[in-house]
């Protein structure tokens, strides 16, 4: 697994010039604008690069010869969640250091709003992960795009017939909204990132399922 880990952190390093001009944006953006915004952003670009190392390894049929070296399909896939845990994780700290740093000239009594910022951020990119992979590992790579799209279409309609429903039978949403409000945001946001690694073990198991299925 370690020379799968070299692989990935080398075409990494192929596109450190676009990684740069990422983190400059990213500093002029909290300078401006929202530090809050940088870390999400910054999160989500490490993170996403790991499923542009699928990508690659698909191209021009080249899982076919990578697992025909000694490594497994298991440590394929759980290379694959580490490394993205890995960068999504170094761009999140990134994202935190430069929020803080361009805030203590402006505002130094916001650091603990950008601390609770960077925590809500986490579940949100272990769910994002946990629906990219299963999808790009399943159909690939345009086609997994066009199945997210779908993924994300489907859950926006049961949205609005969750809603119709409630409306038809006179349930109250706006109970769970106010019980939400009286919850501590420390307790809400723990509670919120042990349900999304729970997500994301989940979809570790489901692509583990998805590439031993796979021919190439």
């Amino acid at each position: 697994m370690k020379g799968l880990l070299v692989k990935d952190f080398k075409l990494m390093k192929g596109q450190q010039s676009f990684f740069i001009i990422v983190v400059l944006v990213s500093i002029l953006t909290a300078v401006v604008s929202s530090p809050s915004f940088v870390i999400a952003y910054l999160s989500f670009i490490g993170s996403a690069f790991t499923l542009s190392t699928l990508s690659y390894d698909e191209f021009d049929n080249g899982n076919a010869f990578l697992f025909s070296l000694p490594i497994t399909r298991t440590e394929y896939i759980l290379e694959k969640y580490g490394f993205a845990l890995i960068t999504g994780g170094a761009f999140w700290l990134a994202g935190i250091v430069i929020a803080i740093i361009t805030q203590a000239f402006k505002n130094p009594s916001a650091t603990k709003d950008i601390i609770i910022d960077a925590l809500a951020v986490l579940p949100v990119l272990f769910i994002i992960l946990a629906v990219m992979f299963p999808f790009q590992l399943k159909f690939g790579g345009e086609k997994g795009r066009i199945a997210i799209i779908a993924a994300a279409g489907a859950v926006a309609i049961t949205g609005v017939i969750i809603f119709k429903i409630s409306e038809m039978f006179n349930m109250d949403l706006s109970l769970i909204y106010s019980y939400l409000q009286k919850t501590d945001i420390k307790t809400l946001i723990l509670a919120v990132i042990v349900v999304s690694v729970l997500i994301l073990f989940i979809s570790f198991k489901t692509s583990l399922v998805i590439i031993y299925k796979k021919e190439f």
